[in-house]
């Protein structure tokens, strides 16, 4: 028997949400308005998000929030109230780069459950352990990890691993590229990229990776018992989720034996998703040298044709695959870029007749508002047919899920709850049963239905002590008076959500001015940012040799060697440098922890929030460094790189 594991599925909005669900997800992932790392994607409300996490736990599926960016000082009291609210929403986990709100959600909403985003840049066994002492349950791992090496990873790993299977992959490696918010003042690390690595430089796509197609590795990767393949595609629409979910659905699902036609059914779908040219991705490191095809364009979508004709308002092409009214449709700019987009609402033949669909081969006039010219390539980026509006209006309300334990003696019934600061009990006298007792099914039933509006059952253990009759009308009077009686004493994850807020505002007013002693790091050893699990065993060892001398000085330039810092000497002297990103204090805060006694700002920060942030600091700021632009295992070439 397969190895169970999760297919966890984009979503930008709560139409693709669905849309994914129906494909077959077990899971999606999915961000609110503001810090999530796909801020063009539409995103959720709260209310929108609540009504999804409703609709997939009453179905068994898991909803992952992504709060995945770095938050400035200024933005935590804005980051505390999004946090509560998400916490009254009770997603199943929260996916989170910045050590400042995997701090704040420890230290104040300690029922959410966190995921390290890849965005972390966790990649070797040691970065695993570095975010279980951290308080991670689960890591989503450096997508330039091979295969080989998330073998060795999985074999050591304490924590649930997630992995990329499938979509676009970043250039750099993730949490480490500056090269959008050096050219434009907008960053990945801030949910804002502008995708340079996706245009021509000197006539050639030089940093433009092929998309990831990791259906070769399913098997070996099951093997591993890898918890979750995940598919990339927040800003993707729902055709394009639906088409790629259904196709890892149905190859996971596929019998062992005889699942040829499996097969070729899910390589079809996958085809005709819109997306670029597709590769193994850096699952195979043989393949790192010519992973970059510098002729191929970075551009999202399946190639339509090319602008034959330009006039104001319409444009001619020879269609290259089939098009229908409602598809989604980019003109790019022959000196490349991404293009602008539009949707295809007229469409008519070479005589002028109007055109419901066209095939490969014909001639077609498409009006447009987007200025073209002859010579620029349309893609289509999206397909009509996968509408999903209807649908998302129908989502009901969000009901609380309610876990109770049920204790039935023979003179008294009890009921326990984490919502409730005491056990409600009940004196009542149950009768001995003289031929079939009753069972604990019949008391979970009773009490799973007839619940306020606003609750649904989850789950509800019953004990009965001895062989009881228990009526049937005697459980449903004293389910009502349950409920009447808990009804003012009930925790709402609301009041727990308030009950934080202001404990958060209390202890930040009290905290008190630092003035941590200064340190020269000049001559201090340095942990590199990237270690190959090859390399593990060997750093470990070189770093505790390094703590054992009379004056340990360290810089770490990556997160992974927390992981070891479990014994820190008091003589040592522990300083962290971008990539470990440090935007506000209570990121500090959690390095301080570690034992880290300095700090360098993440390069990003704008002067007046590193102000506001060395105000706060209870660590020594260091002076930055001189950090690339971006970090790669890809082999680049040559030519303009200095």
């Amino acid at each position: 028997m397969k190895n169970p594991i999760e297919l966890l599925s984009p979503a930008g909005n709560a139409e693709t949400a669905l849309a994914a669900f129906d494909a077959g997800a077990d899971a999606v992932y999915c961000g609110l308005g503001r810090f999530n790392a796909r801020a063009r994607a539409e995103n959720f409300t709260p209310d929108t998000m609540a009504a999804l996490v409703g609709f997939a736990h009453e179905r068994g599926k898991k909803v992952y929030v992504t709060l995945n960016t770095l938050i400035y000082e200024s933005e935590l009291p804005e980051l505390a109230e999004l946090l509560a609210e998400i916490s009254r929403i009770c997603p199943d986990a929260l996916i989170v780069q910045d050590l400042g709100v995997a701090e704040m959600a420890r230290r104040y909403f300690p029922r959410l459950v966190l995921h390290a985003s890849t965005q972390l840049g966790i990649h070797n066994s040691a970065g695993v352990e570095a975010a279980r002492k951290l308080g991670f349950k689960r890591v989503i791992l450096e997508r330039q990890v091979s295969l080989d090496e998330l073998e060795k990873i999985a074999e050591k790993s304490p924590l649930e691993l997630e992995v990329f299977i499938h979509g676009s992959l970043c250039c750099s490696l993730s949490g480490r590229c500056l090269l959008s918010h050096h050219l434009y003042g907008a960053g990945g690390n801030r949910g804002v990229c502008k995708q340079p690595c996706r245009r021509r430089y000197d006539g050639e796509y030089r940093l433009s990776l092929p998309d990831l197609v990791g259906t070769s590795y399913l098997d070996r990767l099951r093997e591993m018992k890898i918890a979750s393949l995940k598919i990339e595609g927040r800003l993707r629409p729902p055709e394009y989720v639906w088409k790629c979910t259904r196709a890892y659905r149905m190859l996971l699902d596929a019998p062992e034996t005889g699942g040829e036609a499996v097969v070729r059914e899910a390589e079809n779908l996958l085809a005709s998703a819109s997306g670029r040219s597709g590769g193994n991705g850096f699952f195979d490191p043989h393949g790192l040298d010519n992973m970059i095809d510098p002729k191929t364009s970075g551009i999202f979508g399946i190639g339509i044709g090319t602008v034959r004709r330009a006039s104001a308002g319409q444009i001619t092409l020879t269609l290259e695959n089939k098009l229908h009214l409602g598809d989604r449709l980019r003109i790019v700019p022959s000196g490349g870029g991404a293009g602008e987009t539009f949707s295809l609402t007229s469409m008519r033949d070479e005589k002028g007749t109007a055109l419901l669909r066209a095939k490969p081969g014909a001639v077609v006039e498409i009006a447009t508002a987007v200025r073209a010219q002859k010579g620029m390539r349309v893609l289509k980026i999206g397909e009509n047919g996968f509408d999903f509006s209807r649908r998302v209006k129908k989502l009901p309300p969000r009901r609380e899920t309610v876990d109770l334990k049920i204790r039935v003696g023979r003179k008294m019934i009890s009921v326990t709850s984490s919502r409730l600061d005491a056990p409600w009990i009940c004196p009542v006298a149950f009768p001995e049963a003289r031929n079939r007792p009753s069972d604990a099914e019949s008391v979970r039933k009773i009490f799973s239905s007839g619940m306020p509006e606003n609750f649904r059952a989850g789950t509800i253990d019953v004990e009965i002590d001895g062989a009881l009759f228990l009526p049937v009308g005697v459980l449903k009077t004293l389910r009502r008076e349950f409920w009447l009686a808990v009804s003012g004493a009930w925790r709402t994850p609301s009041d727990d959500a308030a009950a934080a807020l202001e404990k958060w505002e209390r202890d930040e007013a009290a905290r008190p001015l630092f003035s941590p002693p200064e340190v020269d790091f000049s001559g201090a050893g340095i942990v590199p940012g990237f270690l190959p699990e090859r390399d593990v065993a060997a750093a470990e060892k070189r770093f505790r040799e390094i703590l054992r001398g009379t004056s340990p000085l360290i810089l770490l330039d990556g997160i992974y060697p927390l992981g070891w810092m479990d014994a820190m000497p008091e003589n040592a002297r522990v300083g962290c440098r971008f990539p470990v990103a440090v935007t506000n204090h209570l990121a500090a805060d959690a390095l301080k922890r570690f034992g880290v006694s300095a700090v360098e700002t993440a390069p990003e920060l704008p002067g007046k929030e590193r102000d506001k942030l060395s105000q706060r600091l209870a660590l020594q700021e260091l002076d930055g460094h001189d950090t690339p632009l971006l970090v790669t295992r890809a082999r680049l070439t040559s030519g303009i790189w200095r």
